[in-house]
């Protein structure tokens, strides 16, 4: 009997199954039966194992499609065949949409082998916020073959506070004019109420000082008078004397 073996193994040498093959030969002889020696007879006719097709697995890809068929003779020894199974690289599609379906950047994808773990990661689209479920999302290669990433729009009102914001936050600067401009109003008015304080005042002294000039004068007349009149008399004595 001679026997063949097929062994199927992943890339790290893992045995994954077996399949053997038998065939039996017939070999006539002549027995003395003096000396009870057997002679046997040589000319017996080879044998063949069959083609063995390799069996499907899911995620891999074997090295041989089949395992040929082989001519043997009863001289031949017991032979192993081994098949490799690769598992195969496959595709992950990853798809960045709205809520609409329009689509928001392009596809992505990610690569491996068939039966591995593996993790990806929304991105960041300017204008939009993630409504998915989650950011990360854990698949298996072969098992996973597409993963849409869901977006939507951030809103109007969203972006106006936003601004709001920005602008409250610039540094102070919108607050610091408002209170300047308020500042300078109130400077105007305390201007203003100064002037009219000082104007009155002015309105009030003018008056005294008119009427102190005009005493002054007055006095200043009389007493030029009462001389000139004195200056008279005396001339006049001289006169009479």
């Amino acid at each position: 009997m001679v026997t063949r073996t097929i062994e199927y193994r992943d890339e790290k040498g893992n045995l994954l199954g077996t399949k053997s093959q038998s065939l039996t030969f017939t070999q006539p002889g002549d027995k003395d039966l003096v000396t009870d020696q057997v002679i046997w007879n040589t000319d017996v006719p080879s044998q063949s194992f069959d083609e063995v097709k390799t069996p499907e697995k899911a995620g891999y890809t074997p090295d041989k499609t089949s395992v040929p068929a082989k001519e043997v003779t009863i001289n031949d020894s017991n032979t192993t065949e081994v098949v490799i199974y690769k598992a195969n690289v496959v595709n992950v599609v990853i798809n960045y949409e709205d809520n609409m379906g329009n689509k928001l950047a392009d596809t992505g994808t990610v690569s491996g082998k068939e039966g591995n773990e593996f993790t990806t990661q929304a991105l960041e689209i300017a204008g939009y916020h993630l409504i998915s479920e989650s950011k990360l999302v854990h698949g298996i290669f072969g098992k996973t073959l597409e993963i849409t990433f869901v977006y939507e729009k951030n809103s109007t009102d969203s972006t106006k506070n936003t601004n709001q914001v920005d602008k409250n936050d610039n540094n102070g600067k919108e607050s610091k004019v408002e209170t300047e401009t308020k500042k300078s109003n109130d400077f105007k008015n305390t201007i203003n109420s100064k002037d009219k304080v000082s104007t009155e005042v002015s309105s009030q002294k003018l008056p005294q000082t008119g009427d102190q000039k005009d005493n002054t004068a007055s006095l200043v007349g009389l007493i030029l008078m009462s001389l000139a009149g004195l200056f008279g008399f005396k001339r006049k004595n001289k006169r009479d004397n």
